[in-house]
């Protein structure tokens, strides 16, 4: 039975007794790409046209920020030359700061760092399963309620039940800070000017990597995360947590007998030459300097406290498409969605926010878009992979002058101009190297393949078996259906 056949009677079934819909499946191109990605977009003119548009764009919007550094960057995995490559530089900025920013200016990343986390797990395949409860490498975990008098799902992880793949894909739905952005380390009267009721000491982690604030360490940790509930049961909603990297980190130490730091530079930086990309701040004054930079995030270094260039990020992000770390079959696999949130539009991965667009192709089918954002203090920026057309994009910024609103507004502005234009550029290369008429050696047999101008890759214009029109034929062929091999021969009486 076809997905349309079985989608309508579906739709007839549940309209009779509910008022919810269904949605239409009647448009349903293959998801992924369609065609291979092109290998010279810098030559295309349609892409050469959006990118000029991008280029003014950018200009004219980074124009009147007195404060605030932007870098946006873009390569295709075919070409050696940047597609994108622009940079402001603010009229005010830190004073060691002075040189322009270009793109290998270092700015702190945030929880882009995750990314780079995830990878280093994922290289231990050998040694780590998904599927494996974390408790297999951290069991201290299960002691972090000991002596808890009132232990229930409510008030007590079930750490038995997380697993790495849950903890990378936020879907162990534990407590989500400890330290860093933990509201209860503020300096604030909680319980005068808000009404909170008052913590007390063992509720207060006292650390967290906040400028002029120690960092958190694993005695940290065990210490104070008992104190967290958790807020669901695994795997019910994805729920965003800094803390889960956190662990993962403690999971790479565990099985690699080295520190977090020493296996992400041996296993992931060194490999992919990210010269410009770690955990502390390089010492040339080619660097964006403000609130957070140099502040050392202790165990949630694997969740927030990477720095890296715009250059090193588009290396990073190749490295990934191309799969230089991992085989091809495990790239694809850490590429695909692991569980949706409440928007039809965003799904999530392992670490990452995937983006469902529709609306920049002219057959608006969906194109899947690999983010990881990361804000910390006033550096806000979102790295982008599109396997589909083998792109890879990078927008920092650094000022009071950004968010995320402001990073996300211009981010989709540069890829609705470009993705048309990348799309193009595939079927024009696609109309080059295999649309024509083929012919089987010494037969009457021939088929006519063409780009699909208005829709999804190629097309058949014609098709005829030994002098026979098969798009004639089709309506007849299409409906006949085999008779099983067990039924029985037909008679008359």
């Amino acid at each position: 039975m076809r997905l349309s056949t079985i989608t309508a009677a579906l739709a007839a079934c549940v309209s009779t007794a509910h008022s919810f819909e269904v949605p239409s499946y009647t448009h349903c191109p293959p998801l992924g790409p369609v065609l291979p990605a092109p290998s010279s977009l810098s030559q295309n003119k349609a892409v050469q046209t959006a990118v000029a548009g991008i280029k003014a764009y950018f200009q004219n919007n980074t124009a009147t920020l007195n404060d605030t550094a932007v870098s946006l960057g873009a390569v295709s995995l075919h070409e050696d030359t940047p597609l994108l490559d622009l940079h402001w530089t603010p009229p005010s900025r830190s004073p060691e700061s002075r040189n322009k920013i270009d793109r290998d200016t270092v700015y702190r990343v945030g929880s882009m760092s995750k990314a780079y986390t995830a990878l280093a797990v994922l290289t231990l395949a050998d040694k780590i399963r998904m599927t494996d409860p974390v408790t297999k490498y951290v069991p201290e975990l299960r002691d972090l309620y000991k002596g808890q008098k009132d232990k229930s799902a409510v008030t007590t992880v079930d750490w038995d039940e997380v697993t790495i793949e849950a903890l990378m894909s936020h879907l162990a739905d534990i407590g989500t800070q400890m330290g860093l952005t933990d509201l209860g380390n503020q300096p604030v009267d909680w319980t005068r000017k808000y009404g909170f009721p008052p913590l007390n000491s063992s509720e207060i982690s006292g650390c967290g990597g906040w400028p002029g604030m120690r960092a958190c360490t694993r005695k940290d940790f065990f210490a104070k995360f008992g104190q967290r509930h958790p807020v669901y049961a695994p795997f019910t909603t994805p729920v965003y947590a800094n803390m889960g990297f956190v662990i993962l980190g403690f999971v790479i130490e565990s099985v690699t007998n080295q520190t977090y730091e020493q296996y992400l530079e041996q296993a992931v930086l060194k490999p992919l030459n990210l010269t410009r990309t770690g955990l502390k701040p390089p010492t040339d004054d080619n660097v964006l300097e403000s609130i957070w930079w140099g502040s050392d995030l202790g165990i949630e270094n694997p969740s927030g406290g990477m720095y890296a260039s715009t250059a090193d990020l588009l290396a990073f992000g190749s490295g990934i498409l191309n799969s230089r770390l991992l085989t091809p079959a495990q790239t694809r696999r850490w590429l695909k969605p692991l569980t949706h949130t409440s928007s039809l539009g965003i799904s999530v991965g392992a670490p990452w926010e995937i983006a469902r667009a529709v609306n920049v192709t002219l057959d608006n089918r969906t194109i899947d878009i690999y983010t990881k954002s990361g804000n910390i203090g006033a550096y806000v920026g979102v790295m982008v992979l599109i396997p589909d057309y083998d792109l890879v994009l990078s927008l920092v910024t650094c000022g009071s002058q950004t968010g995320f609103d402001v990073v996300y507004a211009g981010l989709s502005k540069v890829i609705k101009a470009l993705l048309p234009a990348v799309e193009q550029a595939s079927k024009d290369e696609a109309n080059s190297t295999f649309a024509g008429r083929y012919q089987m050696k010494g037969s009457n047999t021939t088929i006519t393949i063409s780009v699909d101008d208005d829709g999804p890759g190629l097309k058949v214009s014609d098709w005829f078996f030994d002098g026979v029109s098969i798009a004639e034929i089709w309506p007849v062929l299409s409906t006949i259906r085999a008779q099983p091999a067990y039924s029985a021969p037909i008679t008359c009486a």
